[in-house]
């Protein structure tokens, strides 16, 4: 695997776990504040 490939899939990597972070983040104090 080329340096670029390794980069460009760690990119999508970090960039799913933040959205997924944020999205679960966001639900959550949504609900939360539904309360």
């Amino acid at each position: 695997m080329t340096p670029r490939i390794i980069a460009v899939g760690w990119f999508f990597v970090l960039n799913i776990q933040k959205v997924i972070y944020i999205s679960i983040c966001y639900f959550g104090c949504f609900s939360y504040c539904q309360h």
